[in-house]
């Protein structure tokens, strides 16, 4: 029977006990409140019986085929990353005029091992001929090279195994973006299909490599995420396709790794690829030499894999490459660059900051950029070669790393004058992202990934602020429409709430995190159920003690079984209406589930809509229930008793909806991120400056290429932009 089904056997079923217990009443003249709690316990059934299905399935299902068979599916994956290349060329502007050559050399001897043994290691895999090993490199010499050399490189290592190593900026991610560009394309049908994974993200020690690798290809690419039926069991695409090797990981940035995990990291990843199997990985030079020892333990290396570093651009490549985005070195354009393009290569600041591919790519952004219109909003590339304002290398790379955001916004903002969306201006374009920067480094511990269900962690003052207008709005709210009926019990009742409100809200905001959440699911609970069974018992014993003029305890001698009969019905209501509120728990996302930033922040918002329809249906039903209950008797004889019941019954809807609305806004702001989130995004405008439309404004930051998507999180691209962030900018001197 499917969900649909069952939920209609159970309404019938519920619709039968009601109409089962109206009929013993009226048959048997039993008491009404029998009747009423058989009514309600039904009633509940079915409510959370169509909750439940309208609830039902997670909210991120798949819909289209991953692929008949394994290799089908690593033939889609290869589809999608061709797809991508095409978005990153265009965001990047990696192929206008021309990809940048990247020179490399060989890596230091102390690296990585020596290419004899390499080729000693490699002679001993299954199904070695002597043929093959004609190919291979067999001098350090034939390691250097340059561009789309990389490939052939990599199919001449003894091992299959590459390591790229090189200082910040010198090009790396952007080499192995070349490369995986090129295997693709020479990539035939049901071979591997190359995927770089950013390692930043990976925690060793918390994730085995492998299920983190198949937890970025589900986050990333759709065709990975169907499920995939093995002998040993169900599992997913992305594990089947690594499993069967059909993956050939490229793990780039193991530099980002937190450097007290880097020893064991390599070491894991040593263990779980196996020799023979293409792998290429990149790292800051110093980064990973920092982690070949642990203490006195023995070294470790990237077991058979040959190395190379990344070397300076030539000063007649870059000159070349700066003339020619300007538009060709005979070229009025051009000739703004005839001061830069002369100190290239030279000792001077300017020569030494420009001999990486970031800073190149920085300096073109900025002095290269195209408006439309006003053409005197570009700078001058001069500027750089004034000694005054840039004294060092190190100067000029703060400036260029500090120019780079607006100038990004700006070439937009002027692309966009002639359409109805309007871009926000650089300066608040930079400003925004200033303290999305601090924010992410003072609550992730140094990471870049901004987390959007974290961004409500503020500081105390900014918390106390928060939560003290809040809980007066909530006072105010309470209080003025009611100030001229009975002014104590107002102030009481409005104070109460509007503490009750600062209290939470601040708890909320002090809190060390939150988690994304999906939708709601039931759970049995244990507490829950015995306190709902002694309150239906309680209320029970307050009516009597209201109606029959004598204490509780005196129920069972005046009317011994018919109450016993009552009390247990009062209490399975009670316990029945405590498990079916309390029992309604969000589903929490994994981080590693494949979802991304804005789909992540619609499922916490509908989860809010659904957490706060839970609470606010049941409380409201059993405080009417029980105000109900107690009022059912007039308290004087001569008030007619049916205009004593409805006006108690509104009086009861009406209080029940009110206490109701603030319980169901308390566990919907206290189980969920998004509430929060609007609070904090809505202060944070106010306070730092950020983008009230915060999520658009990181959508354009990632299409604009100064974020990436990490899963729900966003991350910046470049980490020296993200420094440069941190330390609000430019030294003070190259202000001018």
């Amino acid at each position: 029977m499917n969900r649909r089904g069952f939920s209609y056997v159970i309404v019938a079923a519920a619709l039968v006990l009601v109409l089962v217990g109206l009929l013993w009443q009226w048959v048997s003249g039993a008491s009404p409140f029998i009747a009423l709690a058989t009514a309600f316990v039904a009633a509940l059934a079915a409510l959370a019986t169509l909750l439940h299905n309208w609830n039902g399935g997670r909210v991120t299902r798949i819909e289209l085929t991953g692929g008949k068979t394994l290799n089908d599916a690593a033939d889609k994956l290869a589809e999608s990353l061709k797809k991508e290349r095409k978005a990153v060329e265009h965001r990047f502007r990696i192929g206008d005029p021309y990809a940048l050559p990247v020179p490399w050399t060989a890596a230091p001897s102390d690296l990585v091992d020596d290419l004899q043994m390499q080729r000693e290691v490699a002679e001993g895999f299954p199904g070695f001929t002597g043929g093959e090993a004609t190919q291979w490199l067999s001098t350090h010499a034939e390691l250097d090279g340059r561009g789309n050399d990389l490939t052939n490189l990599l199919s001449r290592c003894p091992a299959k195994r590459l390591l790229v190593l090189g200082e910040a900026g010198a090009g790396k991610t952007i080499l192995l973006s070349r490369l995986q560009w090129d295997l693709l394309e020479k990539r035939k049908e049901g071979e591997p299909v190359p995927v770089i994974f950013p390692l930043g993200d990976w925690s060793p020690g918390i994730q085995s490599i492998e299920s983190w690798m198949a937890g970025r290809l589900m986050r990333d690419y759709r065709v990975t995420r169907y499920p995939h039926d093995e002998p040993e069991g169900r599992s997913t695409k992305a594990m089947a396709l690594l499993n069967a090797g059909l993956v050939m990981p490229i793990l780039d940035g193991f530099d980002e790794i937190p450097s007290e995990h880097r020893y064991g990291a390599l070491e894991t990843i040593n263990r779980s690829f196996s020799m023979g199997e293409p792998l290429v990985m990149s790292s800051q030079t110093e980064g990973f030499r920092g982690a070949l020892s642990a203490g006195s333990g023995a070294e470790v290396r990237l077991n058979g894999a040959a190395g190379i570093e990344m070397r300076p651009i030539p000063a007649d490549d870059a000159r070349s490459y700066l003339l020619r985005d300007a538009g060709g070195a005979t070229t009025k354009s051009a000739e703004r660059w005839k001061t830069v393009v002369d100190l290239l290569g030279t000792s001077t600041p300017v020569g030494e900051a420009l001999r990486t591919s970031l800073y190149l790519f920085l300096c073109r952004t900025i002095y290269n950029a195209r408006p439309v219109g006003n053409l005197d909003i570009v700078p001058a590339p001069n500027e750089l070669c004034d000694p005054v304002r840039f004294p060092s290398a190190e100067t000029v790379k703060e400036h260029l790393s500090h120019a780079y955001i607006p100038a990004v916004y700006q070439a937009e903002v002027s692309s966009s004058v002639n359409t109805k969306k309007k871009m926000i201006p650089p300066e608040k374009a930079l400003r925004a992202h200033r303290a999305i920067a601090q924010h992410v480094s003072k609550t992730t511990g140094g990471s870049r990934e901004f987390r959007w269900w974290n961004f409500h962690r503020v500081s105390s003052r900014t918390a106390n602020a928060i939560s003290l207008a809040l809980g007066g709005l909530s006072f105010l709210l309470l209080f003025l429409p009611a100030r001229n009926v009975e002014t104590g019990s107002t102030v009481a009742i409005s104070a109460f709430f509007g503490l009750m409100t600062y209290a939470s809200v601040r708890g909320a905001l002090k809190s060390s995190r939150r988690d994304l959440t999906s939708g709601l699911r039931w759970k049995w609970r244990v507490y829950p159920t015995i306190f709902g069974a002694g309150s239906g018992y309680g209320i029970l014993a307050m009516r009597y003690a209201a109606a029959e003029g004598y204490p509780p305890d005196g129920i069972f001698e005046t009317h011994v079984h018919p109450t016993l009969t009552m009390s247990i019905a009062w209490a399975l209501c009670g316990a029945a209406i405590s498990v079916s509120t309390c029992g309604w728990v969000p589903r929490i996302i994994e981080e590693s589930q494949p979802i991304g930033p804005l789909e992540s922040l619609r499922v916490d918002r509908k989860t809010f809509v659904k957490v706060f329809i839970a609470w606010f249906g049941s409380s409201t039903v059993l405080i009417t229930l029980v105000l109900g209950i107690l009022m059912y008797n007039p308290p004087v004889p001569n008030i007619d008793t049916t205009t004593w019941i409805m006006a108690g019954t509104a009086i009861s809807a009406i209080s029940g909806s009110f206490i109701g609305i603030w319980v169901g806004l308390f566990m919907a702001f206290k189980d969920t991120a998004w509430g929060l989130f609007l609070i904090t995004r809505l202060a944070r405008a106010l306070l730092t400056g950020t983008p009230l439309r915060l999520m658009s404004f990181l959508e354009d930051a990632h299409r604009l290429g100064v974020l990436r998507k990490v899963g729900p999180a966003y991350r910046f691209r470049h980490a020296e932009i993200h420094k440069s962030l941190l330390q609000g900018g430019v030294n003070r001197k190259s202000q001018g």
